[in-house]
């Protein structure tokens, strides 16, 4: 409930940030409104995912860690280590980005200050940290391992070679999207790519001149930080055996902030320049990504049956309530149904996002390669919740069910 609040200080923090580097009122709300319309961004927050922290948090480390580079204030260092701190203990996806953005700047400005940074810090965690943050590491990596060996977990759960990008499903078609033709994907996930793109096309072919009012280094090293997490972000939806480091379009939610400055930088000075035309230009672009965002607010979160508790599952989970004179052991198939139900529901459910736990469940995720008695008896299951669209009863071959 508190992710569109964090968006929010996220969305001034970069207000901030802009106003910092260009001392533009004008680059600043250009900076914010751009922020504030990126899709992908947009639809985590209406669905009150967690990960709008990890933006906030992983903005408040790594920018201030860019600018101790280029300033040498160790106030700036300081931010970033607790920042980076938090951000371990709390966000592993939001680890990897950084891992790999500081792999690219330690490359590119030839100082292994940046890896040394991120190294140092876990090591220090890890040895004065306890054991906590050993066993967020190590259920990471196993996690890593996991999606390494069994990375398409997007597989039917009972139908063995058929994937979850039917037709019935936006989500499941999205997913397939993104694996054939990554590039559009990314692109649709956030528009802003291109119109960066295109300003820097007519730049270099000098076709418009404009300026920034950016320091060139620090213009430089956003622009390193952009292009690193998009150029990330194609690999991994590109190359099969990198599809276990995660949802590539997931790292473009990362390079928000330099995106929103570096063109709110600009379009100030687009704005000094050509004045009602760029505004023109600007406000349809603005008029269109708002269009597209209540399509897919539409799309992905109202017409959402599958991921979402609708009349007939309230139903359910009533009734499941009532049965207080018995432990409740529950399967879900999807398993995504199990997420909204057991938020509602005093029982347990045979699911897990742990890495351990996963591997322990390897007969059932993510998929289930036993007969389902055998899963019954197993895990004392008492009760099996189906969506129908999605598997049919007979598909589970019970023998004995009421």
């Amino acid at each position: 409930m508190f992710s569109p609040l964090f968006d929010s200080f996220s969305n001034y923090f970069i207000f901030v940030s802009t106003l910092v580097l260009t001392n533009d009122f004008k680059a600043a709300i250009i900076a914010q409104v751009i922020a504030c319309l990126i899709p992908i961004v947009v639809i985590e927050s209406s669905i009150l995912n967690p990960r709008t922290l990890s933006y906030l948090v992983f903005y408040l480390s790594f920018f201030p860690l860019l600018m101790y580079s280029y300033s040498g204030n160790l106030l700036y260092l300081l931010i970033s280590v607790i920042a980076f701190i938090i951000l371990l203990y709390t966000h592993k996806l939001a680890v990897q980005a950084y891992f790999f953005l500081v792999i690219v700047f330690s490359v590119i400005e030839k100082n292994p200050f940046y890896l040394f940074f991120f190294l140092a810090l876990i090591l220090l965690v890890l040895l004065f940290g306890g054991k906590s943050y050993r066993v967020i590491l190590e259920d990471h990596l196993v996690t890593l391992d996991n999606f390494r060996k069994y990375y398409d977990f997007r597989l039917h759960q009972f139908r063995r070679r058929e994937k979850q990008d039917n037709k019935s499903d936006f989500i499941s078609k999205l997913y397939s999207i993104s694996f054939k033709n990554p590039v559009a994907y990314i692109l649709a996930n956030n528009p802003w790519i291109v119109a960066v793109l295109a300003l820097y096309g007519l730049l270099i072919s000098k076709l418009i001149v404009v300026f920034n009012e950016i320091p060139s280094l620090m213009f430089n090293k956003l622009n390193i930080w952009i292009f690193t997490l998009v150029v990330v972000a194609l690999l991994i939806l590109s190359i099969k055996k990198l599809n276990f480091l995660g949802e590539g379009n997931r790292y473009i939610e990362y390079m928000t902030f330099p995106l929103a400055i570096v063109l709110g930088s600009y379009g100030s000075s687009l704005l000094n320049f050509y004045g009602w035309k760029f505004s023109v230009l600007f406000a349809l672009f603005v008029l269109s990504l708002i269009l597209g965002i209540i399509y897919l607010q539409f799309k992905v979160i109202i017409q959402d049956k599958r991921r979402t508790i609708t009349a007939h599952l309230w139903e359910v989970i009533h009734y499941l309530n009532t049965l207080r004179n018995e432990q409740l052991r529950l399967f879900f198939s999807p398993t995504s149904l199990g997420d909204p139900v057991m938020y509602f529901v005093k029982g347990k459910a045979l699911l897990t996002d742990c890495g351990k736990g996963v591997r322990r469940l390897r007969d059932v995720l993510p998929t289930v390669s036993i007969p389902m008695d055998e899963v019954v008896e197993k895990y004392k299951i008492n009760y099996i919740l189906i969506d129908e669209a999605y598997v049919t009863l007979e598909e589970l071959k019970l023998k004995h069910f009421k």
